[in-house]
């Protein structure tokens, strides 16, 4: 992909999607290593957000550049890819790594090399970052930038020739914001890393799926508060719900329920407060509120595979990449949250999901994909980890997003969106799961 080289940040484009200007300031994790020999914070072009990373690498990171790009505010469609840096040094070959699709970073996860059991020098070794659609909050899996050292996860170093690498650290951007920089030490090398993040801001009236502001969907209780039990809260500068619940969803193993203030009852902006227990709801009108359901199986769930279908039952391996078809029905049909969810057959492969409305169904589906994973004994119970929720679907029409890298399994849940034969609930569904191997 053609990159364009910048050595200082421009003015923001016009009618793109900008960072925030609220009185808040970006969050700035502490560069963590080496001292090097500069120090610096390196960051996207106003208006910009940080999508992957450039440079070059041999046992460590000697070399790191930043790729940035604009984001359209109707779409939520990347822009071209823009160039900042380098810093650090010329040894090592060169690499280069990005997000997929629509998406940008919003957390790290590294680890740091030093010369010798006493030596002074720390490197950066190796850089995994995880990617997420401004859009949405949806996954886009993740992308390793990293020097060419094995990494032992049962001792947590590993030694080469006097070099030991460090436990793996995590920085991730809180409340909805992205990636916009990293905070640098480096000279020769690139000796420490923190990340820079900032709020992102939408300035069209809707959406990408086409609900304007404040649109009370599935899965939302409008004017209702539920006080207390808060362990997060950030705002929220373009009046979007569903950014509140995207967030308490990909936190479901804390996150019980969530709160979206409206804005100007505390403060121009909107807050979302994320919730560790379901507290009473309370009628107001500042509010719309949520839980995250504990959904289980349907017990009359139907799966037909097709030719050459998506995994061979018997072995329960992906073998190629024919849809799936799953009906599920609602078990207490009384809202737009349907109460049961559909497992994809067969264990998950890297790749695409690909998501699509039976031509059947008469209204909108709301789908969300949960990418789970067993815990990291391989003997725990099934944990969600991630999530996709696609725009509104009508009859025939498909989403799709990568799948999460960690994830052995997905399951479905649907959301009824009123019209056409909906009448205010969703009492059955349909979905077509087809897997795309990288």
């Amino acid at each position: 992909m053609k990159v364009l080289r910048v050595l200082l940040p421009a003015a923001v484009a016009a009618g793109l999607v900008v960072l925030s200007d609220a009185p808040v300031d970006a969050t700035v994790f502490p560069a963590h290593g080496g001292s090097g020999d500069s120090a610096e914070e390196l960051r996207c072009p106003a208006g910009q957000l940080l999508v992957g990373l450039k440079g070059r690498t041999g046992y460590w990171i000697d070399q790191v550049s930043l790729i940035c790009a604009p984001f359209d505010p109707q779409t939520y469609a990347r822009g071209a890819f823009v160039e900042v840096g380098p810093r650090g040094g010329n040894g090592g070959s060169p690499a280069e790594q990005y997000c997929q699709g629509d998406s940008a970073v919003r957390q790290i996860n590294y680890d740091m090399l030093t010369a010798g059991f006493n030596g002074p020098g720390k490197f950066a070794r190796r850089i995994e970052f995880a990617c997420s659609r401004p859009r949405d909050g949806g996954s886009e899996g993740s992308a390793v930038f990293a020097g060419n050292l094995a990494y032992s996860a049962t001792v947590g170093m590993t030694v080469t020739n006097e070099l030991v690498v460090s436990r793996p650290e995590i920085q991730h951007c809180p409340g909805n914001e992205y990636a916009v920089g990293l905070n640098l030490r480096f000279g020769k090398h690139v000796n420490a890393v923190g990340l820079i993040c900032d709020q992102v801001v939408s300035a069209p009236p809707a959406s990408a799926t086409g609900m304007p502001r404040e649109a009370v969907v599935a899965g939302m209780q409008d004017n209702i508060d539920r006080p207390g039990s808060d362990f997060d809260r950030f705002q929220i500068n373009d009046q979007r719900p569903d950014r509140c619940q995207s967030e308490c969803n990909l936190k479901s193993d804390r996150c019980k329920a969530w709160t979206y203030v409206r804005p100007g009852i505390q403060g121009q902006y909107a807050v979302c407060y994320l919730k560790n227990a379901v507290p009473q709801a309370r009628a107001d009108a500042c509010c719309i509120s949520g839980t995250v359901e504990r959904w289980t199986p349907a017990s009359d769930l139907t799966t037909t595979m097709s030719p050459g279908s998506l995994f061979d039952q018997k072995i329960g391996a992906p073998v190629a990449q024919g849809p799936a078809s799953m009906s599920v029905a609602c078990t207490n049909p009384n809202g737009q949250q349907c109460d049961n969810y559909a497992e994809v057959p067969g264990q998950l492969v890297p790749g695409q999901i690909r998501v699509s409305a039976p031509t059947t169904h008469c209204s909108k589906v709301i789908y969300t994909v949960a990418f789970m994973k067993h815990g990291d004994d391989g003997l725990h119970a099934l944990r969600q980890i991630s999530a996709f929720t696609t725009r509104p679907l009508g009859p025939g029409e498909s989403d799709e997003a990568a799948i999460d890298a960690r994830a052995s399994q997905a399951r479905i849940y649907a959301y009824g969106v009123q019209g056409g034969c909906n009448q205010g609930y969703i009492d059955s569904w349909g979905v077509t799961v087809q897997i795309i191997p990288q």
